[in-house]
């Protein structure tokens, strides 16, 4: 009994231990967004958990908004048992105040499952190894790319998902490996791309917007089906696939 009341103890100051060191290491982390105060009116920074911080920040000359968050590594976790670990990132995510046109740009090895690339054609100026870039992209855009080697980037007014509710307006999102916020010309640059934007057409914004409710109509259409008209829709489906 006292050998396993010793075994106890001693995980849980283990534990306690290595959650502070993770706490420590975390604000100093949290440090690296500090500079995109200076372009912001508002801050409100939230620790999340011990492995992730949140800074929201308001008022700027391009941005409605505006949210860094820092995701650590976890200590344990079983899913690093089943695939490769997950590098230690965070996320750069906000909505501009004014209607740009979409424009996506991610890792080959990282596919955007994302509504609105049905509507955006793929980038022939971008020519970036390793990967595929949709949209007009601007040369501020690739050169951005090219210098700092993210994971993700795109600006959208599409939902992410045909199930998700649109409001068509402009949200930018980015997401890169924590060590890249060392650079210290990356926020400066970052936000640079938001200076001078060019609006979206009148046209292509409707053929958006026409798109999306014929696309939630159709949605609502094959939820809406009896169970026997599902079952006939999948067998056709299949049959068409056979004879590819």
């Amino acid at each position: 009994m006292l050998y396993d009341l010793v075994i106890v103890i001693v995980v849980l100051v283990f534990g306690f231990l290595l959650s502070q060191r993770k706490k420590r290491r975390l604000q100093k982390k949290a440090l690296l967004l500090e500079p995109f105060k200076n372009h912001f009116e508002e801050s409100n920074g939230e620790y999340l958990s011990i492995h992730q911080y949140i800074l929201k920040l308001s008022g700027n000359p391009n941005l409605k908004y505006l949210c860094a968050i820092i995701t650590l590594r976890r200590d344990f976790c079983l899913s690093y048992l089943f695939g490769p670990v997950p590098k230690e990132n965070f996320i750069l995510t906000g909505q501009l105040k004014a209607r740009v046109p979409c424009v996506y740009v991610f890792r080959k090895s990282l596919p955007l499952r994302h509504y609105g690339l049905k509507y955006t054609k793929k980038c022939l100026l971008a020519n970036i190894p390793g990967y595929k870039a949709f949209g007009p992209l601007e040369e501020k855009h690739l050169e951005f790319i090219k210098k700092y080697e993210v994971l993700t980037f795109f600006i959208s007014y599409a939902p992410l998902n045909i199930e998700d509710p649109a409001d068509f307006e402009s949200l930018v999102f980015l997401k890169a490996s924590l060590p890249l916020l060392n650079s210290t010309e990356f926020i400066d640059d970052f936000l640079a791309l938001f200076d001078n934007v060019t609006l979206e057409s009148g046209k292509k914004f409707l053929e958006m917007k026409q798109g999306y409710k014929k696309d939630i109509e159709v949605l609502k259409a094959k939820e809406n089906r009896s169970l026997g008209e599902k079952l006939a829709s999948r067998i056709r489906e299949k049959s068409k696939t056979k004879r590819k």
